[in-house]
């Protein structure tokens, strides 16, 4: 047998990846090594992310661990946490089976399309379509883990 055929599947050998297939994680790979750790995450990062969050997520949720939760649960140290455990805020039922652990890909996917991730939440916020405001917001979220800074 030649040692084209050898391997499994009979035809030519080819050492490279589909780029339908490479692509998605490429980009994918990107934010999440960029929100895995705040300290590895730039300093503009992390403000511009405050800056989104206090546009677009402040309304609802606080990163300041002596306000009380408001419309949505208080997010300082939310990274790393298990979902719908924040004791005295009232889950959804659908967030309080999810079993999520919201580490930065877990997140990502929630920031961008909430319903998707989490059917039946009562985030009523449609997601951030940029994957670069995704990965600010995880940074800055990253970055008050023990926060009484309410920004």
């Amino acid at each position: 047998m030649s040692r084209s055929a050898s391997h499994r599947g009979g035809g030519p050998r080819t050492s490279f990846r589909p780029l339908h297939l490479a692509r998605p994680w490429s980009g994918m790979l990107s934010i999440v090594f960029l929100a895995l750790n705040a300290s590895g995450a730039n300093a503009q990062d992390i403000e511009a992310g405050a800056r989104l969050f206090a546009g677009k997520c402040q309304i609802c949720h606080s990163v300041d661990l002596a306000k009380r939760a408001g419309l949505g649960p208080n997010l300082a140290g939310v990274v790393g946490r298990d979902a719908a455990s924040l004791a005295g805020f009232p889950y959804s039922p659908a967030m309080a089976k999810s079993q999520i652990r919201w580490d930065a890909a877990k997140l990502d996917a929630f920031l961008a399309a909430p319903q998707r991730v989490v059917p039946g939440n009562r985030m009523a916020f449609p997601g951030l379509t940029a994957a670069a405001d995704r990965a600010q917001v995880i940074a800055f979220l990253a970055s008050k883990t023990h926060s009484t800074d309410q920004r």
